[in-house]
């Protein structure tokens, strides 16, 4: 491109420009005023491993306090995957198809089902300590709230809130079995499914519904 001097006569200007870079492994171009001189890159993504073991495809991922992955899948079951050594340490099955997994403040891992089940675990000793089963449709979303409870979206268009502190799962479990607890809060608001959740300060919580996210406040314990 060319400029006007201070006397009102037209000069030549370099102009410095980007040109993309075309190769495997080229990502950005150093400019100079002399030439345009590629630098390669390394690539911005690899995979590092693959945790083969699932049958049917994953639909829920987890990590549990102490590193351990979790992943759910169409398979019906939960696989706990020790990551450094790229190995499943566990498998924890359900009766129906896994769409959730949260970690609790407790450390304990909840997963949610196509039957409309909740199973929550004890990742250490790989034991299934509750059964929460209220939804009427399958589970769709589950969220651990910081102070132990445990929220969780249907497609029978509820929320429920669970108290799964450890004290009220073992209350629960002697007044008459693991299996069949009942919620502590009931949200009835949508007429639609519910697919995601996601827990706000001060007792909060957001859902989504359709082309909307609704704010609840939840009552404390």
């Amino acid at each position: 491109m060319s400029s006007i001097d201070a006397a009102g006569a037209p000069h030549s200007r370099a102009r410095r420009r980007f040109t993309p870079a075309t190769g495997t492994g080229v990502g950005v171009t150093a400019v100079t005023a002399a030439a345009v001189v590629p630098i390669p890159l390394p690539p911005l993504e690899s995979v590092a491993a693959t945790l083969v073991g699932h049958s049917s495809f994953v639909r829920a991922l987890a990590v549990v306090f102490d590193g351990t992955l979790a992943s759910g899948s169409l398979d019906k079951t939960v696989r706990l995957w020790d990551v450094g050594a790229r190995v499943c340490v566990a498998t924890l099955t359900h009766a129906a198809t896994i769409t959730g997994l949260a970690v609790l403040a407790n450390g304990r891992l909840a997963s949610g089902s196509a039957d409309g089940t909740i199973r929550l675990w004890d990742v250490a000793t790989r034991a299934c300590v509750d059964v929460l089963d209220w939804h009427t449709g399958h589970v769709g979303a589950l969220a651990a709230l910081s102070d132990g409870r445990l929220a969780s979206g249907s497609s029978s268009t509820t929320i429920l809130v669970w108290d799964t502190r450890p004290a009220a799962v073992a209350a629960a479990a002697a007044g008459g079995g693991a299996a069949r607890a009942t919620p502590a809060v009931v949200l009835e608001e949508h007429s639609s499914a519910y697919y995601a959740l996601q827990p706000l300060p001060g007792g909060r919580l957001a859902s989504e519904w359709n082309e909307t996210v609704r704010l609840w406040h939840l009552p404390p314990l």
